[in-house]
């Protein structure tokens, strides 16, 4: 089972966003955002997805989410925060100012796809 898969039967069915880096196992995002989920009430999931930073491997995200009706989008780890740009459609304002010098890396805006 990919890790796409695997994110897909553990939302089964509800929106979902994920926490998307290399490694990513350690990551305490889905607790964190799980809980504040549950909290508000809120129908859906946070889960991780292990994605190598390659190319090849970040196409394969991005058109994940665009075909995944259900995907709400992800937050990155570095270096995909910075290799993912040249496949976005649209890069936040933000993100044009910091991404030369990316002094201040929380300050780029988290990968947030088109509806």
């Amino acid at each position: 089972m990919s890790a796409y898969d695997t994110l897909l039967a553990e939302a089964a069915g509800r929106p979902f966003a994920a926490i998307v880096g290399w490694p990513v196992g350690h990551s305490r995002s889905p607790a964190l955002h799980g809980f504040w989920l549950k909290q508000h009430h809120i129908d859906g999931h946070y889960g991780r997805l292990p994605v190598k930073p390659m190319r090849a491997a970040l196409e394969e995200l991005v058109t994940f989410l665009k075909s995944t009706p259900n995907a709400r989008g992800c937050n990155l780890t570095l270096p995909h925060k910075i290799e993912i740009l040249p496949l976005l459609d649209r890069i936040d304002p933000v993100v044009k100012r910091v991404r030369h010098g990316i002094e201040r890396p929380r300050q780029i805006a988290d990968l947030v796809m088109p509806p």
